[in-house]
């Protein structure tokens, strides 16, 4: 089975945790016999910084046509001072929007995969 996934590493401490976590995915994926596609897209600080807005519409797009959302950390204060839709965490907000999502749960992990339910919390 073929696992769709969007990446979005974000700024500050999310692109090293973000690694780690799809090298985890990767893991799991391999070890039930599926094969994990990743596409990686920016959001926050690292959109702001290439291209001049928190939330890119490519970014949105590849969200919406994948399976799964995998969000690192995202802010950065070195746009504390930016306007409010050149923050960071705008694209954040618009991107729970977009996906109709009105929260996240940062503090637990639900995934499913082939039928197989998995789910940790802190």
């Amino acid at each position: 089975m073929q696992i769709h996934v969007t990446s979005l590493p974000g700024d500050g401490i999310g692109p090293e945790v973000t690694s780690q976590a799809i090298c985890v995915l990767e893991e799991i994926a391999t070890g039930f016999g599926h094969d994990l596609e990743l596409d990686e897209k920016e959001i926050g600080g690292a959109a702001l910084e290439k291209f001049g807005k928190p939330l890119p519409d490519a970014t949105i797009q590849a969200c919406i046509r994948s399976q799964a959302v995998l969000l690192g950390a995202v802010g950065n204060p070195v746009f504390d001072n930016n306007p409010r839709e050149l923050r960071p965490e705008s694209g954040l907000l618009r991107l729970r929007q977009e996906l109709g999502a009105f929260c996240e749960s940062s503090s637990g992990c639900f995934l499913s995969i082939a039928g197989y339910e998995f789910a940790t919390a802190r």
